[in-house]
């Protein structure tokens, strides 16, 4: 119970944080309030899934029963997936789009990021109320390893339908194998401490190391393609704005680009059939919010959200 409430408090805490925070420091101090975030952020990150894998007790010679539950989280995994899918072709495209593949494989992407598919969350409460000797328990602790690996395994596909079978996502698949055999041999080999001040340590190492590989990608190739999200509470709404640094859009164009099946001229030689930002925007009406766009040609666009913040 002692871990539960510890948990909740710290959830209420950070939610509390996030949305104060901004307001009190103003503009001035808003840098560096994100850039504490973002350190925060992907240490914990890094710290619950170290923890995630430190409880995960593997029996090699049960490699068989572990065959059957990846095949169970997968299922786990893509079944909202696909239903969601479902719902977006059926319901909100027309029916002369039902056969269409372009279609399809919008709406899968779009779909794959709706579905919510984490069981960590479920046996991480199940340890904190003292069930952690139970049978569901360790049943749903490893459909919660499954699941996150299934989440990487899904994706490549899902790319290879939307960019087709390029070099870069046969070297992903390579390098994900190849950490999956690695594991699997050293398994058991190392005794490294397991007390949360060395996980903590570790999972400072994994940022330092994340980190290190986006500075220096970003100083081989730039800041071109990158996207920035932020999210604030305005007195009436909460705003999300979804920036990016591309080619930006025509002034003439802005209003023209959530209608249905309009695409840029530019991209008529490429894959789409031009429904993802009018279903953005239907999604979104549908919650009493709007969507607006800024941009400029050469400085790329900024997309915001508005969704009503409701009074309790």
């Amino acid at each position: 119970m002692r871990k539960v409430l510890s948990f909740s408090v710290f959830l209420v805490a950070g939610l509390v944080l996030s949305q104060s925070l901004p307001v009190l420091v103003g503009t001035e101090g808003i840098g560096a309030v994100r850039t504490v975030a973002n350190i925060l952020l992907y240490v914990c990150l890094s710290f619950i899934m170290i923890n995630v894998g430190r409880e995960f007790e593997v029996d090699k010679s049960r490699w068989k029963s572990y065959t059957q539950d990846y095949f169970i989280a997968m299922a786990t995994a893509a079944m909202p997936w696909f239903l969601i899918a479902l719902y977006y072709v059926f319901v909100l495209l027309p029916p002369e789009f039902w056969n269409s593949w372009e279609a399809w494989k919008e709406n899968l992407l779009l779909s794959r990021f709706a579905a919510p598919t984490s069981a960590g969350i479920l046996f991480t409460m199940l340890a904190a109320i003292g069930l952690k000797s139970s049978w569901m328990y360790k049943k749903i602790q490893v459909l919660a390893i499954f699941d996150d690996l299934d989440t990487i395994l899904l994706m490549i596909p899902l790319q290879i339908m939307m960019i087709g079978l390029r070099w870069q996502l046969i070297i992903v698949v390579l390098i994900v194998f190849l950490l999956l055999s690695f594991g699997w041999k050293q398994l058991d080999k190392y005794n490294w401490r397991q007390d949360w001040k060395a996980i903590l340590f570790y999972s400072f190492l994994v940022f330092i190391a994340t980190q290190s590989l986006y500075l220096i990608s970003k100083s081989l190739y730039g800041e071109a393609g990158s996207i920035h999200i932020e999210v604030q509470k305005q007195e009436l709404f909460y705003k999300i704005s979804v920036s990016d640094t591309g080619k930006g859009i025509a002034p003439e164009r802005q209003a023209e680009i959530f209608t249905r099946f309009y695409r840029e001229p530019e991209v008529h030689d490429q894959p789409g059939v031009g429904i993802g930002l009018y279903l953005a925007r239907k999604i979104i009406e549908l919650q009493n919010g709007y969507i607006e766009v800024q941009s400029e040609i050469g400085n790329g666009s900024c997309f915001c959200l508005y969704f009503p913040v409701k009074n309790e």
